[in-house]
Protein backbone atom coordinates (compact mmCIF):
# COMPACT_ATOMS: atom_id res chain seq x y z
CA UNK A 1 0.00 0.00 0.00
CA UNK A 2 1.19 3.44 -0.75
CA UNK A 3 0.53 4.48 2.84
CA UNK A 4 3.05 2.02 4.07
CA UNK A 5 5.06 2.70 1.35
CA UNK A 6 5.59 6.80 2.40
CA UNK A 7 6.23 5.50 6.27
CA UNK A 8 9.12 3.28 4.99
CA UNK A 9 10.16 5.68 2.76
CA UNK A 10 10.25 8.45 4.94
CA UNK A 11 12.03 6.43 8.34
CA UNK A 12 14.95 5.23 5.28
CA UNK A 13 15.66 9.14 4.44
CA UNK A 14 15.52 9.64 8.67
CA UNK A 15 13.04 11.90 7.77
CA UNK A 16 10.02 13.46 10.85
CA UNK A 17 6.58 13.79 9.82
CA UNK A 18 6.98 16.96 10.39
CA UNK A 19 9.77 17.58 7.94
CA UNK A 20 7.97 16.05 4.73
CA UNK A 21 5.42 17.91 5.85
CA UNK A 22 7.17 20.77 5.78
CA UNK A 23 8.39 20.31 2.10
CA UNK A 24 5.47 19.07 0.77
CA UNK A 25 3.68 22.42 2.17
CA UNK A 26 0.92 20.54 4.08
CA UNK A 27 0.36 19.55 7.62
CA UNK A 28 1.44 16.86 9.65
CA UNK A 29 -1.83 15.82 10.25
CA UNK A 30 -2.28 15.16 6.67
CA UNK A 31 1.17 12.84 6.50
CA UNK A 32 -0.16 10.89 9.39
CA UNK A 33 -3.45 10.73 8.05
CA UNK A 34 -1.63 9.36 4.89
CA UNK A 35 0.55 6.47 6.60
CA UNK A 36 -2.12 5.68 8.63
CA UNK A 37 -4.19 4.96 5.55
CA UNK A 38 -6.92 7.06 6.55
CA UNK A 39 -6.51 9.32 3.48
CA UNK A 40 -4.76 9.19 0.67
CA UNK A 41 -2.27 12.02 -1.26
CA UNK A 42 -3.32 13.50 -4.11
CA UNK A 43 -2.30 12.03 -7.39
CA UNK A 44 -0.39 15.90 -7.53
CA UNK A 45 1.38 15.44 -4.96
CA UNK A 46 2.95 12.29 -5.73
CA UNK A 47 5.93 13.54 -7.51
CA UNK A 48 6.54 16.13 -5.30
CA UNK A 49 6.91 12.96 -2.54
CA UNK A 50 9.14 10.74 -4.47
CA UNK A 51 11.57 13.69 -4.62
CA UNK A 52 11.77 14.08 -1.20
CA UNK A 53 12.85 10.51 -1.24
CA UNK A 54 14.52 10.11 -4.24
CA UNK A 55 12.30 7.14 -6.03
CA UNK A 56 9.62 7.86 -8.55
CA UNK A 57 6.36 7.39 -8.74
CA UNK A 58 6.50 3.94 -9.49
CA UNK A 59 8.55 2.68 -6.38
CA UNK A 60 6.36 4.74 -4.09
CA UNK A 61 3.49 2.24 -5.24
CA UNK A 62 6.14 -0.21 -4.42
CA UNK A 63 6.44 -1.68 -7.66
CA UNK A 64 9.90 -1.79 -7.88
CA UNK A 65 10.28 -3.22 -3.91
CA UNK A 66 7.54 -5.84 -4.85
CA UNK A 67 10.39 -7.11 -7.39
CA UNK A 68 13.42 -6.97 -5.12
CA UNK A 69 12.39 -6.91 -1.50
CA UNK A 70 16.10 -5.70 -0.36
CA UNK A 71 17.89 -3.17 1.29
CA UNK A 72 20.09 -1.31 -0.09
CA UNK A 73 23.39 -1.54 2.07
CA UNK A 74 23.88 2.34 1.77
CA UNK A 75 20.74 2.80 3.63
CA UNK A 76 20.98 -0.05 6.07
CA UNK A 77 22.40 1.52 8.95
CA UNK A 78 19.64 4.21 8.80
CA UNK A 79 17.08 1.74 8.50
CA UNK A 80 18.34 -0.13 11.43
CA UNK A 81 18.68 2.24 13.88
CA UNK A 82 15.19 3.50 12.83
CA UNK A 83 14.21 -0.49 13.59
CA UNK A 84 14.90 0.06 17.06
CA UNK A 85 13.44 2.85 17.47
CA UNK A 86 10.41 1.93 16.12
CA UNK A 87 10.80 -0.58 18.72
CA UNK A 88 11.19 1.75 21.17
CA UNK A 89 8.15 4.06 20.14
CA UNK A 90 5.64 0.98 20.15
CA UNK A 91 7.18 0.45 24.30
CA UNK A 92 6.87 3.80 25.31
CA UNK A 93 3.28 4.74 25.68
CA UNK A 94 3.30 8.68 25.10
CA UNK A 95 -0.13 10.35 25.64
CA UNK A 96 -2.54 9.44 23.08
CA UNK A 97 0.25 9.45 20.12
CA UNK A 98 0.43 6.28 17.74
CA UNK A 99 3.83 4.30 17.80
CA UNK A 100 4.77 6.01 14.88
CA UNK A 101 4.46 9.55 16.16
CA UNK A 102 6.38 8.16 19.57
CA UNK A 103 9.26 7.05 17.30
CA UNK A 104 8.81 10.47 15.51
CA UNK A 105 9.08 12.01 19.25
CA UNK A 106 11.64 10.29 20.09
CA UNK A 107 14.16 10.45 16.90
CA UNK A 108 13.38 14.28 16.99
CA UNK A 109 14.55 14.71 20.82
CA UNK A 110 17.36 12.40 20.24
CA UNK A 111 18.62 14.41 17.64
CA UNK A 112 17.92 17.65 19.74
CA UNK A 113 20.03 16.88 22.56
CA UNK A 114 23.27 14.40 21.99
CA UNK A 115 23.05 13.70 25.54
CA UNK A 116 19.96 12.63 25.25
CA UNK A 117 18.81 8.70 25.28
CA UNK A 118 15.97 6.48 25.35
CA UNK A 119 16.32 3.31 27.21
CA UNK A 120 14.81 -0.17 27.64
CA UNK A 121 17.04 -2.47 30.64
CA UNK A 122 15.85 -5.37 32.60
CA UNK A 123 17.98 -7.88 34.52
CA UNK A 124 16.27 -10.74 33.09
CA UNK A 125 15.00 -9.59 29.83
CA UNK A 126 18.12 -7.65 28.54
CA UNK A 127 19.15 -4.00 27.04
CA UNK A 128 17.73 -1.89 24.11
CA UNK A 129 19.41 1.19 24.07
CA UNK A 130 19.48 4.54 21.68
CA UNK A 131 21.05 7.45 20.88
CA UNK A 132 21.43 10.53 18.91
CA UNK A 133 23.92 8.46 16.26
CA UNK A 134 23.81 5.25 17.83
CA UNK A 135 21.51 2.29 18.57
CA UNK A 136 21.80 -1.30 20.17
CA UNK A 137 20.36 -4.47 20.77
CA UNK A 138 21.65 -6.78 23.97
CA UNK A 139 19.34 -9.91 24.61
CA UNK A 140 21.59 -11.09 27.44
CA UNK A 141 20.57 -11.21 31.02
CA UNK A 142 22.06 -9.06 33.64
CA UNK A 143 23.39 -12.59 34.77
CA UNK A 144 24.92 -14.16 31.97
CA UNK A 145 26.53 -10.70 31.16
CA UNK A 146 28.42 -10.00 34.53
CA UNK A 147 30.89 -12.86 33.57
CA UNK A 148 32.27 -10.48 30.95
CA UNK A 149 33.58 -8.36 33.88
CA UNK A 150 36.05 -10.79 34.91
CA UNK A 151 36.32 -12.06 31.31
CA UNK A 152 40.32 -12.13 30.65
CA UNK A 153 40.29 -12.06 26.91
CA UNK A 154 38.46 -8.31 27.31
CA UNK A 155 40.20 -6.81 30.30
CA UNK A 156 42.71 -7.47 28.32
CA UNK A 157 41.85 -6.07 25.08
CA UNK A 158 40.65 -3.07 27.20
CA UNK A 159 44.03 -2.62 28.43
CA UNK A 160 45.43 -2.53 24.92
CA UNK A 161 43.77 0.05 23.97
CA UNK A 162 43.95 2.02 27.15
CA UNK A 163 47.90 2.28 25.88
CA UNK A 164 48.80 5.94 24.09
CA UNK A 165 51.24 4.14 21.98
CA UNK A 166 48.73 1.24 20.88
CA UNK A 167 45.99 4.44 19.64
CA UNK A 168 48.61 6.33 17.97
CA UNK A 169 49.58 3.32 16.11
CA UNK A 170 45.99 2.38 15.56
CA UNK A 171 45.37 5.43 14.43
CA UNK A 172 48.24 5.44 11.59
CA UNK A 173 47.41 2.06 10.67
CA UNK A 174 43.65 3.43 9.97
CA UNK A 175 44.54 6.23 8.58
CA UNK A 176 45.58 4.48 4.66
CA UNK A 177 48.72 2.19 4.72
CA UNK A 178 48.23 -1.36 4.12
CA UNK A 179 51.63 -2.06 5.57
CA UNK A 180 53.84 -0.98 7.90
CA UNK A 181 57.42 -1.66 9.52
CA UNK A 182 58.15 -0.53 13.30
CA UNK A 183 60.23 2.16 11.83
CA UNK A 184 57.61 3.67 9.74
CA UNK A 185 55.17 3.60 12.36
CA UNK A 186 57.99 5.07 14.93
CA UNK A 187 58.24 8.07 12.37
CA UNK A 188 54.77 8.64 11.93
CA UNK A 189 53.60 8.56 15.21
CA UNK A 190 56.63 10.13 17.23
CA UNK A 191 57.44 7.19 19.10
CA UNK A 192 60.70 5.36 19.95
CA UNK A 193 61.05 2.08 17.14
CA UNK A 194 61.58 -0.12 20.08
CA UNK A 195 57.73 1.07 21.46
CA UNK A 196 56.59 1.26 17.80
CA UNK A 197 57.43 -2.86 17.61
CA UNK A 198 56.10 -3.22 21.05
CA UNK A 199 52.60 -1.86 19.90
CA UNK A 200 52.53 -3.98 16.34
CA UNK A 201 53.28 -6.65 18.10
CA UNK A 202 50.36 -6.89 20.73
CA UNK A 203 47.91 -5.80 17.99
CA UNK A 204 49.69 -8.74 16.13
CA UNK A 205 48.54 -10.90 18.95
CA UNK A 206 45.04 -9.64 19.30
CA UNK A 207 44.59 -10.62 15.35
CA UNK A 208 44.21 -6.57 14.31
CA UNK A 209 47.39 -6.85 12.18
CA UNK A 210 49.44 -10.28 10.23
CA UNK A 211 52.72 -10.26 10.31
CA UNK A 212 55.08 -11.09 7.13
CA UNK A 213 58.80 -11.32 6.44
CA UNK A 214 60.00 -10.09 3.37
CA UNK A 215 63.70 -11.46 1.90
CA UNK A 216 64.77 -8.00 0.52
CA UNK A 217 68.31 -8.55 0.12
CA UNK A 218 69.43 -7.91 2.82
CA UNK A 219 71.20 -9.78 5.89
CA UNK A 220 67.96 -9.86 8.09
CA UNK A 221 64.15 -10.23 6.12
CA UNK A 222 62.26 -7.26 6.59
CA UNK A 223 59.22 -7.34 9.47
CA UNK A 224 55.96 -6.05 7.87
CA UNK A 225 52.65 -5.75 9.49
CA UNK A 226 49.40 -5.79 6.94
CA UNK A 227 46.57 -4.66 8.72
CA UNK A 228 43.30 -6.35 9.50
CA UNK A 229 42.12 -3.30 12.24
CA UNK A 230 39.73 -1.97 9.00
CA UNK A 231 37.53 -4.66 9.58
CA UNK A 232 37.59 -4.24 13.63
CA UNK A 233 37.56 -0.70 13.38
CA UNK A 234 33.58 -0.55 13.73
CA UNK A 235 33.72 -2.04 16.65
CA UNK A 236 36.63 -0.17 18.57
CA UNK A 237 34.79 3.23 17.58
CA UNK A 238 31.41 1.26 19.69
CA UNK A 239 33.76 0.77 22.50
CA UNK A 240 35.09 4.41 22.51
CA UNK A 241 31.81 5.64 21.91
CA UNK A 242 30.02 3.91 24.40
CA UNK A 243 33.30 4.71 26.69
CA UNK A 244 32.92 8.65 25.87
CA UNK A 245 28.96 8.29 26.76
CA UNK A 246 29.84 6.98 30.54
CA UNK A 247 32.80 9.33 30.89
CA UNK A 248 29.98 12.14 30.69
CA UNK A 249 26.91 10.16 31.43
CA UNK A 250 24.07 12.53 32.64
CA UNK A 251 20.55 10.83 33.68
CA UNK A 252 18.50 12.37 30.37
CA UNK A 253 15.97 10.11 29.23
CA UNK A 254 13.50 10.64 26.39
CA UNK A 255 11.62 7.03 27.43
CA UNK A 256 13.33 4.77 30.31
CA UNK A 257 11.84 1.75 31.13
CA UNK A 258 13.93 -0.30 33.91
Amino acid sequence: MISENIARLRREAGMTQEKLASAVGISTQAVSKWENGTTMPDVTLLPLIADQFGVSVDELYGRKREQDGRIDPSALPQEAYRAVIGCLGRAFHFDDRTPEEAADAIQSDLKKDPKCQSMFCRANYGTVYAACDMAFVRTKTEKESVPLLDDSGAVGYLGMLCDPDIRKVLTYILSGPDAVTARSAAGKCGISEEKADEALGRLTGYGNLTRMQVETGDDEPLTLYMSNARERSALIFMIFELASRLAGYKCNYYGFIG
